[in-house]
C-alpha cells in the first residue's frame, strides 16, 4: 500500500504548508488525520474571528476548560454582529441549551465575584445561553496568551451587561502577578459611519493591567456634560493603566472624559500619544488648552506626540466657540517626535486672519513652540484650512508660501541653538492643493535641511478619491504600518500615499510638478469614464456586477503606477499598497 502524501513529506515542510492554509481548509485538515490535526490546530486557534456568534458559549466553555487550546489563541477579532439581540434558542444554528456549557461558565463567573450575591447575579445573566455581552466579558480575560484584540461594538449599542460585568472580572485579574500577563494591543471601534461611536467602550480597556497599546476609531461624545461620578471614564483610577501607546483617530472626546482617560495613564509608561480630532457630529466644544492641561503630567516623560485632525476641518468658526488656540510643546522635555497639524501651532486665526498671518511674529510661532530635544518634526495637513461658512473671509490668504514655508525656514535657522538633535523633517501635503511655484520653495527648504544634517521626507496624499483602484485601508501606528481589521463603509480608506526621500532627487520641484500633472490627467480620465457610465442610466443587476461598468476599470491604473515608479526611480514609495509587479 502506498504511503499517504503526509507520510512522504517531512513534518517541517508540512507545517510550512499548513501555515499558508485558509481558515476553512484548516477546519478540514483538523479532520483529515491525527498528524494534520496536530499541525493545523495551533494555526486554527491562533487567530479567531467571530464572524458568527452562534457557537460563542460553547467556544468560551472549551477555552475555559482546556488550557491547551486557550494558550493557542494569540489574536481575537469580534466584529459588530455580537450581542445584536436576544434570539430565541431555536433560531440559533448551535444549541444554547447545553447545561454542561452553562455550568462551566457559571463556575468561572463565581471565581471572579467578590461575594455570593454578585456571583448569583452574574450567573443569572447566562441562564438563557444567549447573553453574548456576558460571555465576551468572560472570554477575553481567559485567553492567557492573547496579544491582539480587535473589538467592534456595533452601531450605537450600549452593551450594558458587558459594561457592568467587565470591571468586576478585570479587578479580579489585577490580583494576579502582572509579570505573568502577556502584553496586549487593543483596537476599539464601532460600525457607525456618520455619527460617532460611543467613547465609553474605550474606557473599559483602560482597566486591564496588561494593556500595551490602545487604538480607537471614530469615538465621540454628545454635547451633554458627562456624569463626573457615574461615567465609565470617571471610574478609571488615576495612575492605574500601564498603556504605552494610545492612538485615537477621527475621534472627539469630551474634555472631562479626555482628562480622566489621561489621568489613568502612568507617566513614564505612556510613551506615545496620538489624537486625530474628527467626527464632527460629536457636538461639543473642542478646547486645545484643556487637551494640553490634561497632558501636563507627561511633560517629563512623553517621547512621541501627535495632535492633528481628519481631512475635514473639524473646528467651528472662531475662538469664542471651539477653542483651537495655538499650543506650545516646549514643556515636553523628553519629546523626541512631534506630528502636528498647523492649527495646533497657529490656531484658527492662523488661517483666517490675513493681517496676523503676515505678521513676522506669526512666522516665529513654530520654532518657538518646539521642545529642545526634538528629533523628528512631522507637519501634517500642510495646507490652508477653509472653514466652509467663512470662505469669503479667506480670500487672499495663502498660508503655505506666506507662513508655513517661511516658518520652517526659521526652524532650520534656529536648529543649532534651540533643538540640535533634530534629524528628520516630514511634510505631509495634499498634492492638488499646492500651487506649482510652492514646490520650488519646498525644494530649496529641503536642500537647506540637508545642509543642516536633517533628512526630509515629503508625503503626498489625497491625489485620488476613494473610488479608484489606488484606494487602500489607512494603516495605524506612528509610521502607519500596523494593520487592523478594516473599519466601516470605507471610512478609513484613502488614496495610497507616496513617500519621497528628498535627498534622492536633485529635481524635487519638477518631480512634484510632474506627479501632479499626471494625477490630474488620470483624474480627468476617471471622471470622464464615470460620467459616461452615469449617462447610461439605471443599470441592471448583471451590469452592476460587470467590471466593464466600473469607472476604475476603464482607466489604466497600471500605467499610472509605472509612471510613478519610473519618475521616482523606486517601487518603495507607495505606502500601504501591496505591489505584485
Amino acid at each position: 500500500m502506498s504511503q499517504s502524501l503526509e507520510r512522504k513529506l517531512p513534518e517541517e515542510l508540512l507545517d510550512r504548508i499548513v501555515s499558508f492554509t485558509t481558515r476553512k481548509s484548516l477546519l478540514n485538515l483538523c479532520l483529515a488525520s491525527k498528524t494534520l490535526n496536530r499541525l493545523a490546530t495551533p494555526y486554527l486557534y491562533s487567530n479567531i474571528c467571530l464572524r458568527e456568534t452562534d457557537h460563542l458559549s460553547a467556544l468560551a466553555a472549551l477555552l475555559i476548560t482546556s488550557p491547551i487550546h486557550a494558550v493557542l489563541v494569540k489574536s481575537l477579532t469580534i466584529p459588530e454582529n455580537w450581542a445584536e439581540g436576544q434570539e430565541e434558542p431555536a433560531e440559533k444554528s448551535w444549541s444554547t441549551q447545553d447545561l454542561a456549557v452553562h455550568s462551566v461558565l457559571k463556575a468561572k463567573y463565581a471565581e471572579y465575584a467578590p461575594d455570593d450575591s454578585t456571583a448569583h447575579e452574574m450567573c443569572e445573566k447566562i441562564d438563557s445561553g444567549t447573553n453574548e455581552d456576558a460571555i465576551v466579558a468572560l472570554l477575553i480575560p481567559n485567553l492567557p496568551e492573547l496579544r491582539r484584540l480587535d473589538i467592534n461594538f456595533g452601531i450605537l449599542r450600549v452593551h450594558t451587561n458587558f459594561g457592568t460585568m467587565w470591571p468586576t472580572i478585570v479587578q479580579s485579574i489585577r490580583t494576579i502577578n502582572n509579570s505573568r500577563l502577556v502584553p496586549i494591543d487593543i483596537m476599539v471601534t464601532g460600525a457607525e459611519d456618520k455619527y460617532f461611536n460611543f467613547s465609553f467602550h474605550l474606557a473599559h480597556f483602560f482597566h486591564l493591567p496588561n494593556v500595551r497599546s490602545i487604538y480607537g476609531w471614530k469615538l465621540g461624545d454628545d454635547e451633554s456634560a458627562p456624569d463626573l461620578d457615574m461615567s465609565t471614564f470617571a471610574r478609571l483610577k488615576p495612575l492605574s493603566c500601564p498603556v504605552e501607546y494610545i492612538e485615537l483617530r477621527s475621534s472627539k472626546l469630551h474634555a472631562d472624559n479626555f482628562q480622566n482617560l489621561i489621568a489613568s495613564t502612568i507617566p513614564g509608561r505612556l510613551k506615545t500619544f496620538s489624537y486625530e480630532i474628527g467626527c464632527t457630529w460629536a457636538w461639543f466644544i473642542m478646547e486645545h488648552p484643556r487637551i494640553m492641561n490634561s497632558l501636563q503630567s507627561h511633560h517629563q516623560t512623553l517621547e512621541a506626540l501627535c495632535l492633528s485632525h481628519e481631512d475635514y476641518y473639524p473646528y467651528d468658526a472662531d475662538n469664542e466657540f471651539d477653542k483651537p488656540y495655538p499650543c506650545s510643546f516646549v514643556p515636553f522635555v523628553a519629546l523626541k517626535r512631534l506630528k502636528v497639524a498647523p492649527v495646533y501651532i497657529w490656531g484658527h486665526e492662523g488661517f483666517t486672519d490675513k493681517t496676523k498671518l503676515q505678521d513676522p511674529v506669526t512666522k516665529e510661532q513654530l520654532w518657538k513652540a518646539l521642545p529642545a530635544n526634538l528629533e523628528e518634526l512631522w507637519i501634517t495637513r500642510a495646507y490652508h484650512q477653509e472653514y466652509q461658512e467663512f470662505q469669503s473671509n479667506d480670500v487672499g490668504i495663502t498660508f503655505v508660501p506666506d507662513c508655513l514655508l517661511p516658518s520652517l525656514e526659521l526652524v532650520l535657522q534656529n536648529k543649532l541653538q534651540s533643538f540640535g538633535n533634530l534629524k528628520h523633517l516630514r511634510i505631509e501635503l495634499p498634492l492638488f492643493k499646492w500651487e506649482d511655484e510652492w514646490f520650488d520653495a519646498l525644494e530649496s527648504l529641503c536642500r537647506t535641511a540637508a545642509a543642516n544634517g536633517i533628512q526630509s521626507t515629503i508625503i503626498l496624499s489625497d491625489m485620488l478619491d476613494r473610488n479608484t483602484a489606488l484606494t487602500v485601508e489607512r494603516l495605524w501606528g506612528w509610521n502607519e504600518d500596523i494593520e487592523w481589521e478594516p473599519v466601516a463603509n470605507w471610512q478609513n480608506k484613502e488614496c495610497a500615499k507616496i513617500w519621497i526621500a528628498t535627498t534622492e532627487h536633485q529635481d524635487l520641484a519638477q518631480v512634484l510638478k510632474d506627479l501632479k500633472s499626471r494625477f490630474l490627467k488620470f483624474t480627468k480620465s476617471f471622471n470622464d469614464a464615470r460620467n459616461e457610465i452615469q449617462k447610461m442610466g439605471q443599470l441592471c443587476s448583471d451590469c452592476r456586477r460587470d467590471p466593464e461598468y466600473r469607472a476604475h476599470m476603464r482607466v489604466n491604473v497600471a500605467q499610472l503606477e509605472r509612471y510613478i515608479d519610473e519618475r521616482l526611480h523606486t517601487k518603495t514609495g507607495w505606502k500601504g499598497r501591496d505591489r505584485d509587479d
